[in-house]
């Protein structure tokens, strides 16, 4: 099956096995770039915070010093914002979101 794109636009693939896509699927013409995003540092956090809060900046800077050095995947962060997407104090005290994903990621 051909993928048709117009010119100007851009198809994003994920996946959290590289080793185990057949190399045909991402052979240079087909996948042309290949990025890793690894974890993220609280100032990242904080940002995608803002995004999913946007009138919470105050709340937002609460959250980043709440992870400190803590380092998560974009993913987990998501996964917790939208868990507590209805309110968004809870979600800046971040407050068992090691504990939390790890249980997720389990079942």
């Amino acid at each position: 099956m051909a993928w048709l794109l117009q010119e100007g636009r851009a198809l994003v693939m994920t996946t959290n096995h590289k080793e185990r896509l057949d190399p045909a699927l991402i052979r240079p013409g087909r996948a042309d770039v290949h990025t890793e995003l690894g974890l993220v540092c609280a100032a990242t956090a904080r940002r995608l915070f803002e995004r999913f809060f946007p009138r919470e900046r105050d709340l937002a800077r609460v959250f980043e010093q709440r992870l400190g050095n803590q380092r998560h995947s974009p993913a987990q962060i998501q996964g917790w914002l939208l868990a507590d997407s209805a309110d968004p104090e809870a979600a800046a005290q971040a407050s068992g979101l090691e504990g939390r994903m790890q249980d997720i990621a389990a079942e």
